[in-house]
């Protein structure tokens, strides 16, 4: 930068406490700075280790460091203000003692303060390490952050630039009651707001924050604390324009994270926004700003052209689908609805579709599919793919369809939509030819890595897709001739599956799993997909659409092991189609009280468990003496019962008990199996001469997985 005398001094300023580990990291970070006209102030709460003996050494080292100690242990609020008095730049920067600032902060945030005076508080977007954590600092104007601080704080408080005078004019400190005292950067915030300041981020990563299981905000009771503190400053921010039931509501669901998350139900944040426009009476924001939220989140006005394949006996479920999507729109939502059909879609089955307009206006154009390229494709041997019919490859031409159109989307009539479509249907194609997310079938797994070389398929199910580039690239005659080269070479497994996942390997987008919650999604344990295991929680808990993949159809007997199946007959009651809740769904429902819940109960059932209960219940002397008797006698139940079982299925074999993976409580007999109970029965079975030599390690083993656990 330009002459040192010309530049504006800044005030580093970093409170410290037990942190010999990593503070030499932090500080040299400040050092190493291109921006060099600092002060770096360092206060330490008074340290049980060298963390304070560290920071002196450098401020001998380097003159900018002034390294003080508190007299007695003050918390980090008192020493966040004490710093802020001694503070004597034009500008504040604040810092963590554990975290590392990227060497060009400083000079990037203090020349974005001079150029923006009237902004008071600038922070940059973050990195977490060694831990990927879910991040909440997002770039966004200063007027639409005031808004987005209502609801939620999204400042990393360690990246913070502060002008100083506003700060000091207007008597702003931390706060140190006790309700506010584990959020007091987000008070700070609000504080800034109330005295006509300014907040926002750079659109740029400028500090790495560490998260790790030793930080103070990784631990439960912290964090418990710090939800406290963050709930009774977002009451006071948003009961002007809500009243206690709504609240409640808008804690529960969309305000439990971040909105730019994929955790959060589109409808009812626009909902919310909306609301909030209507009761602002005072314009404490402008229309303009609650338009930005709006758009940035919810999404913009949208026709949205969505494609179906079917034929009569697949009416139903279309219907049920197109009731989802429309109930879950927004007022931002239109619909061009196309619904391909071989020729034989009865009168009955359009007028069914049709009175779907009671619930929402849509346009709507049925489709005769005269392609005679589609009905030459052969269907797939696999026994996996039974239920398809060659409607499946109307999927190919869809582009072809309606040549005005630059994207559409293409929706398996076994799905249902949860949520606004909105911001999925403008997802960026970057270029590439589909938006897609993954398949987390085990077996497709194998196949498609063994097969194409593709180490995470995506599912054909939905798919959105660029129609312009498509037409442009000529992509429909290609899948057509696939289909017939891997025909011919007997390659054809999962049909068109096959052929997509091949013509668009390295030319897809994969969006959030939660556009398309498959079945082993649920239930899956291990993780096959390129998903992080917090999306994947994510997806589950707040679908955008449900797929009822495989043979597990919500309106059949084996559809009630898919945990989320009565979804389906919520959206039945919109349709033609809702009298069957009076009959079909009485009937699946009476059917899933019966095993649906049982595989804890079945695990518990297993030998193995059986074994570890009599070896736990062996504590004194005397049961030591019995514990053969016992062991033998638990065997022999066991036997019994597996033979009473096996006679009864042969009687009845509708009775035969379904896999363990298909129970909505899978999860739970996952848990036994790791208790130590489980554990010990099995180290029985598979050691029964050893088990004394290696009981000691199972105990271990079993002692730093509860551990690792309460973590």
């Amino acid at each position: 930068m330009s002459n040192e005398l010309n530049q504006p001094l800044i005030s580093v300023i970093m409170p410290c406490y037990n942190r010999e580990g990593y503070i030499s990291e932090a500080i040299e970070s400040i050092l190493d700075q291109t921006y060099t006209n600092f002060e770096f102030i360092i206060l330490d709460n008074c340290s049980t280790d060298n963390t304070y003996e560290i920071v002196k050494e450098y401020a001998k080292k380097d003159k900018r460091i002034i390294a003080l100690q508190n007299e007695k242990n003050k918390g980090f609020v008192y020493s966040h203000n004490k710093l802020l008095s001694l503070a004597k730049g034009k500008y504040i920067a604040l810092m963590h003692d554990d975290d590392i600032s990227l060497p060009k902060r400083l000079e990037k945030q203090v020349r974005y303060m001079e150029d923006n005076p009237d902004i008071t508080v600038l922070g940059t977007l973050i990195e977490s390490f060694p831990v990927k954590w879910m991040d909440w600092v997002i770039p966004a104007n200063a007027e639409l952050m005031s808004l987005l601080l209502q609801f939620h704080n999204h400042m990393a408080q360690p990246t913070n630039m502060i002008r100083a005078e506003f700060v000091k004019n207007n008597n702003i400190k931390f706060l140190e009651d006790y309700y506010y005292y584990y959020a007091f950067d987000y008070k700070f915030y609000m504080q800034i707001l109330e005295c006509g300041g300014k907040i926002t981020n750079l659109d740029e990563v400028l500090l790495l924050y560490r998260f790790d299981n030793h930080s103070c905000s990784s631990k439960p009771e912290t964090q418990k604390k710090q939800n406290l503190s963050v709930r009774t400053i977002q009451i006071e921010n948003l009961q002007q324009f809500f009243n206690e039931e709504e609240l409640e509501h808008i804690f529960k669901g969309i305000n439990s994270y971040s909105f730019h998350r994929d955790s959060i139900k589109r409808k009812e944040l626009y909902e919310v926004f909306s609301r909030m426009q209507e009761r602002d009476a005072n314009s404490i924001f402008s229309e303009k700003t609650y338009e930005e939220a709006i758009k940035l989140y919810v999404g913009q006005k949208t026709t949205m052209h969505i494609f179906f394949t079917i034929n009569d006996s697949y009416t139903q479920h279309l219907c049920v689908l197109i009731a989802s999507i429309l109930k879950n729109s927004t007022t931002l939502d239109d619909f061009h609805f196309y619904v391909l059909h071989d020729g034989c879609l009865s009168e009955f089955s359009k007028n069914d579709i049709q009175n779907l307009r009671n619930i929402k206006e849509f346009d709507i154009d049925f489709v005769e599919v005269n392609d005679d390229r589609v009905y030459d494709c052969e269907q797939s041997s696999n026994p996996e793919m039974f239920h398809t019919s060659k409607e499946v490859y109307f999927r190919y031409i869809l582009p072809n369809i309606n040549e005005n159109i630059d994207r559409l989307l293409y929706l398996d009539v076994d799905c249902i939509v949860e949520d606004s479509l909105n911001k999925f249907y403008n997802s960026d194609f970057k270029g590439k030819y589909v938006c897609v997310m993954d398949d987390g079938n085990y077996n497709s797994y194998k196949y498609y890595k063994k097969a194409f070389g593709v180490e995470h398929p995506f599912n054909a199910g939905v798919l959105l897709i660029n129609a312009k580039k498509w037409r442009e690239d000529s992509i429909v005659d290609n899948l057509f001739f696939n289909t017939k080269i891997f025909t011919l070479s007997k390659k054809i497994m999962y049909q068109y599956q096959d052929v997509l996942n091949h013509a668009f390997k390295d030319k897809c987008i994969k969006l959030n799993p939660k556009f398309n919650v498959q079945h082993c999604t649920l239930t899956n344990t291990t993780n096959m997909t390129s998903y992080n295991d917090h999306d994947l929680h994510f997806a589950k808990i707040k679908p955008t659409i449900i797929h009822y993949t495989g043979i597990c159809k919500p309106w059949n007997e084996r559809g009630v092991y898919n945990p989320l199946w009565k979804r389906y007959w919520h959206y039945i009651k919109y349709t033609p189609y809702s009298f069957l809740l009076e009959s079909k769904y009485k009937e699946l429902f009476a059917k899933s009280l019966v095993n649906l819940y049982g595989a804890a109960d079945r695990t518990k059932r297993h030998l193995s468990y059986r074994l570890g209960e009599v070896l736990l219940k062996t504590r004194s002397l005397s049961s030591a003496f019995s514990l053969l008797f016992r062991l033998i006698k638990a065997i022999k139940a066991y036997k019994s019962d597996k033979i009473a079982y096996n006679a009864m299925i042969k009687i009845y074999p509708d009775l035969k008990l379904t896999k363990l993976e298909n129970y909505s409580d899978y999860q739970e007999s996952l848990k036994v199996k790791k208790q130590l109970t489980y554990k010990l029965g099995e180290l029985l079975i598979k050691h029964p001469f050893t088990f004394l030599f290696r009981v000691s390690k199972v105990y271990k083993e079993w002692k730093k997985e509860k551990t690792n656990e309460f973590k």
